[in-house]
């Protein structure tokens, strides 16, 4: 998540919603390594049909570099929020965003988290009052509570020995490996292999997301 400033306005950015895959095309030119261009024109027009098969058809272009949307979630259960369809909410709007959408999502009985609550977190010690948040910004702040919760509730359950709550847990983070969720191969290569260790008893890759990414964090009541 990002902000980008401009015009004396914010604009509060969710993550990137395309990956682009980007074919590299290698152009070698006419002469090889070590050699030099025909000189003469006339011999280099010679030698090049001498080359050409007569049966050769044109090559066809190469293709365009291929995209591949990767699609992260919208909002669960969308509002017509953005009147003017041009993909940003205004704070008031995206306060009502963050109540829908933590309306739709399961938190741990021991980390609850609320829109409000979030909206209070996301702008301590600042005033966004004018500024603009695009869509979907909402679903990526309350994710990161909910997958907090849950592996702060597997992490405890697994120093108390209590197999039953750690498998609930695992179960509510697999949506993480679901498709679209995560927006590039590299993350999800990380949390199938964080996930892959927990269920094998392993707490390492949990711990390390936790200690990166759940420090600090402030809870509904």
């Amino acid at each position: 998540m990002e902000w980008i400033a401009g015009m004396g306005l914010r604009r509060f950015v969710a993550g990137s919603l395309v990956v682009l895959m980007l074919l590299a095309v290698v152009a070698c030119g006419d002469a090889g390594v070590g050699e030099s261009p025909t000189a003469n024109p006339a011999e280099r027009d010679r030698v090049a049909e001498s080359t050409v098969s007569p049966t050769m058809q044109p090559t066809e272009p190469e293709p365009a570099p291929t995209q591949i949307p990767v699609i992260a979630p919208p909002t669960s259960n969308p509002l017509n929020l953005d009147p003017d369809g041009d993909g940003w909410y205004t704070a008031a709007e995206f306060q009502i965003a963050l109540d829908n959408e933590a309306s739709t999502m399961e938190f741990a009985p021991d980390y609850p988290m609320t829109g409000e609550q979030a909206w209070d977190n996301f702008r301590a010690g600042t005033d966004p009052s004018d500024s603009e948040f695009q869509i979907g910004l909402e679903h990526t702040i309350l994710s990161g509570y909910r997958e907090c919760g849950w592996m702060l509730t597997w992490l405890v359950a697994y120093t108390s020995g209590d197999p039953e709550t750690q498998q609930i847990a695992l179960t509510h983070l697999g949506v993480m490996v679901e498709p679209g969720y995560l927006g590039d191969q590299g993350s999800l290569d990380i949390v199938t292999s964080m996930l892959g260790q927990a269920q094998m008893g392993d707490p390492a890759g949990i711990q390390q997301w936790v200690n990166a990414n759940c420090q600090n964090r402030v809870w509904a009541d």
